[in-house]
């Protein structure tokens, strides 16, 4: 199950990547030698620049692939244990390839806008950044939860407990929770 949801969503970005080339190439003929510019549609930049937004993509999706097979572990914000770890890997996976769609739906967005000379939007911009930060919230709700209560250390020592996505220590005035 795990594994068909991450070649489906390697799939999906490899989709709107091959997508985005292949309308650029299949429209190449019919666009203008000068294009509007992505910040200002009163300047114009050559059509070899449509190049740049797929080649962007591509090397974005490869950092995103080489994170991918091994988390840096600033993403994750839980101590990784043997209970834990296929949860963890899992959603750490499924994050940073939801976040790749996300980018690469953008991309597509602008390259669109580029290929039918329409203006590229602020408002679109706007709307895949709430995107993101709602999944990195999400991410961030399902992988605290995954975290396991560890309340001896060494040497059977009070270490600390997570509660609620909280690490706290074992001392009195912190039973509250």
């Amino acid at each position: 199950m795990a594994v068909d949801i991450i070649f489906t969503l390697h799939g999906i970005n490899i989709f709107i990547i091959v997508k985005m080339v292949t309308e650029i190439l299949t429209k190449w003929d019919k666009l203008p030698e000068r294009i509007p510019s992505f910040n200002n549609p009163e300047t114009t930049s050559s059509k070899q620049f449509l190049f740049v937004i797929p080649g962007a993509t591509i090397i974005a999706f490869i950092l995103l692939l080489s994170y991918v097979r091994s988390p840096p572990k600033f993403i994750i914000p839980i101590v990784v244990t043997n209970d834990n770890i296929e949860k963890t890997v899992l959603s750490v996976r499924t994050y940073l390839l939801s976040i790749g769609i996300l980018l690469n739906s953008y991309m597509y967005y602008a390259s669109n806008a580029f290929v039918n000379n329409l203006p590229v939007k602020k408002s679109i911009s706007y709307i895949f950044l709430g995107i993101a930060f709602v999944a990195t919230t999400i991410y961030y709700k399902v992988i605290t939860r995954l975290e396991v209560v560890n309340t001896t250390g060494n040497k059977g020592k009070p270490k600390r407990e997570v509660v609620n996505g909280r690490r706290i220590n074992n001392k009195k005035h912190n039973k509250r929770y």
